[in-house]
């Protein structure tokens, strides 16, 4: 008797066995659906960390002239809505000052002028870091605004080949509004030749920062270009990291740092002043570097 019941059991048992493979019962559930890929959240800023770094360009600006052995002009003349003038730079009080001002009897006549520095060395990989106050930027007169970026001069799709090839990094830019006031950064990533449109540059916002006293008070930025990424850093604290598009850029590019600009509507009595303590450029190792002759880079 006892047989034919454990016989009986065993049957209902293979039975509910077969329903449960046939309609999924008891399965383990599906693993989700993994979001498209974004760059990594940064919970806790990791400091900076140049172990193994070596510095090799470190600018305090002592003195009252600019070291022209180290720096270079950009863009000289008429850019856009404005002249770019080496007039509207000077060393003082130790800090380099970019001079953004209406001139009625100016070097290329009246209208507006600022000016752009670019180091002379053009780098491949290394950290980069700038220690400044930013000039307070008016959304209603879309005037002048501190930036620091990295240039290449390869910007056609062939060339740039998604980054790889050459890229635009604005380590810093100082023009948008976020957290209720202006006070922000905003740092970007262009290329080109990542699609067919090699007429449209491809991209990347990495973030938007808000600084304490930004305009009142001296911050560092700064950018570490390793073999596989761009990390972004404020105050030394990583803040984004990115390999935005197709990888980061293999070729030399151009430190560079002034004044941009937008429409320039704004009264003819406003002026502005990026105030630049110092400028730091790391290398991993042995420095590489060759020397830029292309002036006529930037936006």
């Amino acid at each position: 008797m006892n047989g034919l019941f454990q016989k009986i059991i065993a049957f209902f048992m293979a039975i509910g066995a077969f329903f449960t493979g046939l309609f999924g019962w008891n399965k383990k559930p599906a693993e989700p659906t993994p979001e498209p890929s974004q760059p990594p959240a940064i919970v806790e800023p990791a400091p900076l960390d140049l172990t193994g770094y070596t510095l090799y360009v470190y600018d305090e600006f002592d003195g009252d002239s600019l070291n022209r052995e180290l720096w270079g002009d950009v863009n000289v003349g008429p850019r856009g809505p404005c002249f770019l003038s080496p007039g509207q730079i000077s060393v003082k009080d130790g800090n380099l000052v970019f001079t953004s001002e209406h001139l009625t009897n100016g070097e290329y006549g009246e209208g507006w002028y600022t000016a752009r520095l670019r180091l002379i060395k053009e780098y491949v990989r290394g950290y980069f870091e700038i220690r400044c106050k930013c000039n307070e930027y008016s959304h209603i007169y879309q005037d002048f605004w501190s930036s620091l970026w990295l240039q290449s001069v390869h910007s056609n799709a062939q060339d740039s080949n998604g980054g790889i090839g050459g890229a635009e990094i604005d380590i810093m830019e100082a023009y948008h509004w976020e957290g209720g006031q202006w006070g922000s950064v905003t740092c970007n990533i262009f290329c080109n030749g990542a699609d067919d449109r090699p007429d449209d540059y491809e991209h990347l916002e990495v973030g938007r920062f808000f600084v304490d006293n930004l305009y009142t008070e001296y911050h560092t930025f700064g950018l570490k270009w390793t073999q596989s990424e761009y990390i972004f850093y404020i105050d030394g604290k990583e803040t984004a990291r990115s390999s935005f598009e197709n990888g980061v850029s293999e070729v030399p590019e151009t430190l560079l740092l002034g004044m941009s600009y937008g429409t320039l509507d704004q009264p003819k009595d406003y002026k502005a002043e990026f105030l630049v303590d110092y400028v730091k450029v790391y290398q991993q190792g042995p420095e590489t570097y060759e020397i830029g002759h292309n002036t006529a880079i930037g936006y």
